[in-house]
């Protein structure tokens, strides 16, 4: 079985974490403030190469409004290769609410799926700190990465070992063995964006 052409990561979290912010910077080069609220749920097409094929990936911006976290459905996760849970220190709860996604996906898009923490907008804090120690002993993820949007902080870095993660899960299912949660080691190269995807209409919300 050949690995699909469009491999499909999905970025989930709560609203206001920067989750647009952080797609857009890696799939375009640039950083806006005034990007609104995701309703619903878009998803924005790059292109890398790998072994000397093309594939597309298909990153997911899926809304973290209260009402779309509690009505969230499989269908969102359906076909995930791949799954980044943004979340930012400065709102409430923001822990819970992590374990809350986690969960989330292992019951949507399935427990063996990579699935990485990312935290956000780390512009904002100064001296920065290492927020991977609050969720030892409680929340299994396959990594950890601190990154901001605005000063393009640890973005593509993310971007690219979610994605080399998404091609070791792909090439495990292929070889029918079970998927090697570790370091990942594909070698790809990216290329231009190809287009983007609306599905739904924005809104206006905090600054990324």
């Amino acid at each position: 079985m050949e690995l699909p052409k469009v491999i499909q990561i999905k970025v989930v979290g709560d609203a206001c974490t920067g989750k647009t912010s952080l797609i857009e910077r890696y799939v375009t080069g640039n950083y806006n403030e005034a990007l609104k609220a995701t309703v619903g749920a878009d998803f924005h097409n790059k292109t890398v190469r790998m072994d000397g094929s093309e594939y597309q990936v298909q990153v997911w911006d899926i809304a973290g409004s209260y009402r779309s976290h509690q009505n969230i459905t499989v269908q969102f996760f359906r076909k995930s290769h791949a799954v980044m849970v943004c979340c930012n220190a400065s709102q409430d709860n923001y822990i819970d609410h992590v374990k809350e996604w986690r969960d989330m996906v292992t019951d949507f898009a399935g427990e063996d799926v990579p699935c990485v923490l990312v935290m956000t907008q780390i512009d904002r804090y100064t001296p920065a700190r290492n927020w991977q120690d609050d969720f030892k002993g409680f929340v299994p993820f396959d990594g950890f990465f601190q990154t901001s949007a605005k000063d393009d902080v640890g973005v593509a870095e993310t971007f690219r070992e979610l994605i080399r993660m998404a091609f070791d899960y792909l090439g495990s299912r292929r070889m029918t063995t079970p998927y090697n949660r570790g370091s990942s080691s594909v070698p790809f190269e990216e290329s231009v964006r190809l287009d983007s995807f609306r599905q739904s209409q924005k809104k206006s919300c905090c600054k990324k």
